[in-house]
C-alpha cells in the first residue's frame, strides 16, 4: 500500500449521507493478550443518528513502512463495548459521513505517517479534531480539551498513557 490509502472494505457506502451528531476519540488496547494495563491505540468514531457509527481508525502498514492506512469502517454500535476511555464531542453544524471523510482528504489528514517507534494514534486523533474545531465542524476548544484530557491521563497512569508521540503529515 502506498502513503494516503483509506481502505473502505468495511464501509458500507449507505452510510455516506447518514447524519454525523457526536465525534468520538476512544482508546482500546490493540491487543487483547497484553492484558488490562495495556497502551490503548486510539481512533475518531463518528456516532450516526440513527443509532450506529462509522470508525476512522489509522494505523501503521507495518514494518518497515511507518505510512498509515486510514480504516474507515460501518458498526451497529454506537459506542464500541471495549472502549476503555473516550472523549465525545458533538457536531456544532449538520455534518455527514462523507462530508467528515472530505475533509480529512481535502485537507490531506489521510496522509499520515508514523514515528519510527509506529507509534502517534493521539497525535493522528488530536489533529484532526484540532482542525475540525478550526472549521467549524466541532466546538471550538475541543482540540485542546481532548489534549488536556490525555495529559491529565498520562499524569496519573504513565504505563497506559506513555509521553504523547507524535507523527507528522506528509
Amino acid at each position: 500500500m502506498a502513503l494516503g490509502v483509506i481502505d473502505r472494505e468495511t464501509f458500507n457506502a449507505a452510510d455516506r449521507d447518514a447524519t454525523v451528531t457526536h465525534i468520538v476519540l476512544f482508546g482500546r488496547p490493540e491487543d487483547e493478550a497484553s492484558g488490562p494495563f495495556a497502551i490503548l491505540h486510539w481512533r475518531m468514531l463518528l456516532q450516526l443518528a440513527g443509532g450506529s457509527s462509522v470508525t476512522l481508525n489509522m494505523i501503521p502498514q507495518g514494518r518497515p513502512s511507518l505510512d498509515g492506512v486510514l480504516f474507515v469502517r460501518s458498526n451497529k454500535f454506537v459506542m464500541p463495548p471495549d472502549a476503555v476511555d473516550s472523549c465525545v464531542y458533538e457536531t456544532a453544524c449538520p455534518l455527514t459521513v462523507d462530508a467528515v471523510l472530505d475533509f480529512i482528504e481535502r485537507n490531506n489528514l489521510h496522509r499520515y505517517k508514523y514515528d519510527a517507534c509506529g507509534s502517534g494514534c493521539r497525535w493522528w486523533c488530536y489533529c484532526v479534531l484540532d482542525d475540525m474545531a478550526r472549521a467549524g465542524m466541532v466546538p471550538k476548544g475541543s482540540g485542546h480539551d481532548y489534549w488536556e484530557h490525555i495529559g491529565a491521563l498520562a499524569g496519573l497512569d504513565p504505563m497506559r498513557y506513555p509521553t504523547l508521540r507524535r507523527g507528522e503529515f506528509v
